[in-house]
């Protein structure tokens, strides 16, 4: 499988209060000392679904403090250094609080990725924790990094690639990478519309929605949309339909 250039693994250092706000999980986990089939689905979706829905409640509560600082005529200094923080971490080196297109901008981003849909695109992206990129580089979404030695040299590679499947310390460490990708990368600003039309609306925040919005996350493009789904909808994952 190849994936469209889109990534980037770089992560700055401020980004990191914000990458791992929850406590550590013991990351000693061997989805093939499972059985195939219901069993080793059953202990993936426990084991991942967690810590998913944890940086979700991380999210939803970084979202709630926006959106009451955007209805503040001032900020004190603590709160302007978190808006500053928080704004950096999703790419914008500025931030003017009287530009309400800013505050909408950054809502936009700011925001969880329902778990359902999380693990989907993990059991897709792994074979249920069985892949190589899975079990030596904690990989569990086939994100690609650029810096030589930075992860795996996919056996498919071709000659003048330069791309490496990102290699992670830890399944958390994917989880959170892949949420922050999906909330900042412009390969997915559908994804992000689909899911502020959701919000303004007042309907739930599902997996099987927003799934239509992650056309680019595979050069397979509408048959990915109709696989994840067809996850979502054969193993019952809308059992997680969002965290808020």
């Amino acid at each position: 499988m190849r994936f469209l250039i889109f990534f980037t693994l770089c992560i700055s250092a401020i980004s990191l209060t914000f990458a791992f706000p929850f406590k550590s999980k013991d990351e000693h986990i061997n989805f093939l000392d499972y059985p195939a089939g219901a069993e080793r689905k059953q202990a993936f979706i426990a084991y991942l679904s967690p810590i998913i829905e944890e940086k979700n409640r991380s999210l939803f509560d970084d979202r709630q403090k926006l959106i009451h600082l955007s209805q503040k005529l001032k900020l004190n200094i603590r709160e302007q250094r978190w808006l500053n923080h928080i704004s950096q971490y999703y790419g914008n080196d500025t931030f003017d609080t009287s530009d309400d297109t800013q505050w909408s901008a950054l809502l936009e981003k700011v925001d969880i990725v329902p778990t359902s849909l999380a693990i989907a695109q993990a059991a897709q992206e792994s074979g249920w924790g069985s892949s190589r990129f899975a079990q030596e580089a904690n990989n569990y979404f086939g994100q690609w990094c650029y810096t030589k030695g930075c992860g795996l040299i996919p056996n498919d590679r071709n000659e003048n690639a330069i791309h490496e499947v990102a290699k992670y310390k830890s399944i958390k460490e994917s989880i959170v990478t892949y949420i922050h990708n999906l909330n900042t990368n412009r390969a997915y600003k559908e994804f992000r519309a689909i899911r502020e039309q959701l919000r303004k609306s007042g309907q739930l925040l599902t997996g099987y929605q927003l799934a239509k919005g992650l056309q680019l996350y595979s050069e397979r493009g509408h048959d990915y949309v109709r696989e994840i789904q067809a996850l979502i909808r054969n193993n019952k994952l809308s059992a997680w339909k969002a965290s808020s």
